[in-house]
């Protein structure tokens, strides 16, 4: 039995922002592939608990009727104990609170992560992009590679493709403490310090690190600047009516252009570094030479410079990524079930 013979689950994404669902229904047009379709978007603090969030889509979409047979969860955040946690809000949950009020015959979970990595040998060409034309196209490669998830914190993982597999390990590295790479850095990090706060590499590379950078810069130069949210200052830098928007973008990327080069160090990624969200393509979106900042700096390793340049930087740009990660998992759960019982 293959890892994708037809079965129906429900796909759940829960962040500290929003949480999103789909039915997994497959295999799709005979590829072997479930496809994704329902979608449904809900505010992940609108609910006091995981089983008032299922309920609410099982009667928006699915009339109130019977649940899928499979549930698999993609979360943006740590298993501590049984308790799931999601950094940012009031939101968290155990696996056992989902059984004692639901019959799932299968429930498969990962971190936000897990769930990305896990859906590479599901993402086709278009999903996958280089940074810049000079970074080898994506092919499915076994080899090893690091994966950055900057969005409202900051996710660290490394992926161990082995072709027919898939091993990822996940991490908690975006709260290590942040390494200035450049005087401007520093001299962030020092304001940080003088506030009491320790600054980690999730404070620094995220939305809020973005709205925070720009708040330093422009509390330098007046003391009646506005406070902008990390939407306005990508769409003031988009449309060049603030320079330092714009600074605070590029200050940014270079910080992650340097965080994404101590990852591939640390964990070895000779093949390849993934950096995945919506806040990369809206920060290369930028124009102005955006990937020229991250990979300068990614490169800037001292007597590593040679070795950073053969690692290409990879985009995976599809938004549903970690939905098909999940289902992905859980169709291999379901498989092994199966062989098992056989």
């Amino acid at each position: 039995m293959g890892e994708t013979q037809d079965f129906d689950a429900l796909v759940v994404e829960i962040t500290r922002g929003v949480t999103r669902f789909a039915l997994g229904l497959g295999p799709d047009h005979g590829d072997g592939r479930p496809v994704l379709g329902h979608y449904h978007k809900v505010i992940t603090n609108d609910f006091n608990d995981i089983i008032s969030l299922l309920n609410h889509y099982r009667e928006k979409q699915l009339g109130g009727g019977a649940m899928p047979s499979t549930l698999a969860i993609s979360h943006a955040g740590p298993q501590i104990g049984d308790r799931i946690i999601i950094p940012g809000s009031s939101f968290s949950f155990t696996i056992a609170d989902i059984e004692r009020a639901f019959s799932f015959d299968h429930i498969v979970h990962a971190n936000d992560c897990v769930a990305l990595g896990s859906a590479l040998p599901w993402l086709d060409h278009a999903d996958v992009a280089g940074l810049s034309s000079t970074d080898r196209p994506f092919s499915q490669r076994p080899g090893r590679y690091g994966l950055m998830v900057p969005s409202q914190g900051l996710g660290v993982g490394s992926i161990i493709h082995g072709g027919e597999t898939i091993q990822v390990i996940d991490s908690e590295g975006g709260h290590a403490n942040f390494a200035p790479c450049s005087d401007w850095h520093a001299d962030f990090a020092a304001s940080m310090f003088a506030r009491g706060q320790v600054p980690s590499y999730g404070d620094v590379i995220s939305y809020p690190g973005l709205e925070a950078m720009y708040a330093f810069i422009a509390g330098k130069d007046d003391d009646h600047a506005p406070d902008l949210r990390a939407q306005e200052i990508l769409l003031y830098a988009r449309t060049e009516a603030d320079e330092t928007c714009i600074k605070a973008i590029r200050y940014l990327a270079e910080a992650l252009g340097g965080m994404a080069g101590d990852i591939a160090l640390m964990v070895g990624a000779v093949d390849g570094m993934f950096l995945v969200s919506p806040l990369v393509n809206e920060v290369l979106d930028i124009g102005m030479g955006m990937e020229n900042s991250i990979r300068q700096k990614f490169e800037a390793k001292n007597d590593f410079g040679l070795y950073m340049q053969r690692i290409p930087l990879y985009l995976i740009t599809h938004r549903r990524a970690s939905m098909i990660g999940v289902l992905r998992l859980a169709c291999r759960a379901k498989r092994d079930a199966a062989l098992a019982a056989a």
